[in-house]
Formats: structure tokens, C-alpha cells, sequence
């Protein structure tokens, strides 16, 4: 054994009693939208009222599962729902809709599929489709 190999050993072996300090995680504040917009600038940047984005919630609160963002924080149904209409109204990126909500792009693509799925799961509550031709004569007449 050399004498640069026992000077590397006695490094080691002092290494060992060194205590790190780690630094403190910064969280970022996540605000509430439906606290910090008013209406008129909610439906500027969701394209739904808060009235009605309230009601969306209550009906598909159900369908959503427990999302927890890379914090360890969980999300809230309300805040589900206008990450995912954020993106369906503007068709952004991602990265800048989790920038806006304070959420990752991953958390960003979770809660815009599992909005999506419960939305979906409530089509025959709001989807009907015509059974007679007369019915089918009426639609159509109100459609032109």
C-alpha cells in the first residue's frame, strides 16, 4: 500500500464525522383561482363561469381520484377542473399550465385525463340523441 492510498483512507475516515447541512425545500404558494379572479377574468382564461365550473365540480367530484402534486399536496377537485379546461380553452403547453397552477407537467397531463374521463362518464346525462323521426325532424329544423 502505498502512501497516496493511506492519505485517501484517512480522507475517508474523516469525511465520515463531517455533518452536511441540508438545505430547507421552498415551497411555491399555490393560490386558489377561484379566489384570486373575478368572474369576467375567470371566463377569460377558463371560459366558463365560476358558477358553472363550481357546478361541473360537485358533479364529477365523485369520478376524480386523489391527486397528490410533486409537493406532497394534495389537489383539489375545484383545481382539477380548471387545470384541465385551462388547457382544453387554450391548448397550451403543458409546462405553462402547471407554471400557472403551481403543479408539474405530469401532475398537468393526470388531472387533464381524469377530467376528461369524468366528464365522459357523465355523456348520458347531457348527450341525447334523437329516437323518432319525428324527434329527428325537430332537431333538425331547430339546428338550421
Amino acid at each position: 500500500m502505498d502512501i497516496g492510498n493511506v492519505q485517501n483512507v484517512r480522507r475517508v475516515r474523516n469525511l465520515r464525522n463531517v455533518h452536511f447541512i441540508r438545505q430547507r425545500k421552498i415551497y411555491k404558494i399555490c393560490k386558489n383561482p377561484y379566489n384570486e379572479f373575478t368572474n369576467n377574468e375567470l371566463r377569460k382564461k377558463y371560459r366558463f363561469s365560476k358558477a358553472f365550473c363550481l357546478q361541473i365540480v360537485n358533479e364529477i367530484r365523485d369520478f376524480l381520484p386523489r391527486v397528490v402534486n410533486n409537493y406532497g399536496k394534495p389537489i383539489s377537485p375545484s383545481l382539477h377542473l380548471l387545470i384541465a379546461l385551462r388547457y382544453l380553452a387554450r391548448g397550451q403547453v403543458q409546462d405553462d399550465n402547471g407554471d400557472l397552477h403551481s403543479v408539474s407537467q405530469p401532475t398537468v397531463s393526470r388531472c387533464l385525463s381524469q377530467v376528461c374521463r369524468a366528464l365522459a362518464s357523465l355523456k348520458n346525462n347531457y348527450i341525447k340523441f334523437p329516437l323518432t323521426n319525428e324527434e329527428l325532424a325537430t332537431k333538425k329544423t331547430d339546428f338550421s
